[in-house]
């Protein structure tokens, strides 16, 4: 009788991955969604299954929600080869709030005028990046006052992406 079989050596070989990984870089591990996918040489017949953060039952997907979760997944070839790995991932879908802007100095005839000859603003940030946008012009991560009347915008954009409200804050720069 003749026999008929896969042999079967070979260890699985995929890698889960945040495909919207909205973080500062594209490898980071930090996104404003909380998508995973897989992606490398899959063989056929291979299956995969997920524990998520310490959790005892192997699912078939896993949802990630706010917060910072680690994910065990299990491979399985058909031939019966497994490889498990764990991988880390933040989900962070909550804008930072709008930042407070003052003058650095109010060098005006009052502490609290609004007028100044130095032009320049401090924030209360705790954000990867401020943004700033003066008399409706394109918007930078650095600010250069202009003499005169400045309409400052001013946002935050978190470690995931997310970007704040704007803060408008108005001052008159007199040198």
């Amino acid at each position: 009788a003749l026999l008929n079989f896969t042999l079967d050596l070979t260890k699985p070989a995929l890698t889960l991955y945040l495909p919207n990984d909205t973080g500062a870089s594209a490898a980071d591990g930090i996104s404003g969604v909380g998508d995973l996918a897989l992606r490398g040489a899959g063989q056929e017949g291979i299956t995969v299954a997920y524990q998520l953060d310490g959790g005892v039952n192997w699912q078939d997907s896993v949802i990630l929600t706010e917060g910072t979760h680690t994910v065990r997944m299990r491979q399985t070839s058909i031939g019966g080869k497994f490889l498990v790995e764990d991988y880390s991932f933040t989900v962070d879908t909550v804008p930072p709030a709008a930042p407070l802007v003052k003058l650095k100095t109010d060098s005006g005839l009052r502490d609290d005028d609004i007028v100044t000859n130095s032009g320049l603003l401090t924030t209360d940030s705790t954000a990867a990046t401020v943004a700033y946008s003066n008399n409706a012009g394109a918007w930078t991560t650095s600010f250069v006052a202009v003499e005169g009347a400045n309409d400052v915008q001013v946002n935050q954009t978190d470690a995931a992406g997310n970007v704040s409200g704007n803060t408008s804050f108005s001052f008159v720069l007199d040198t």
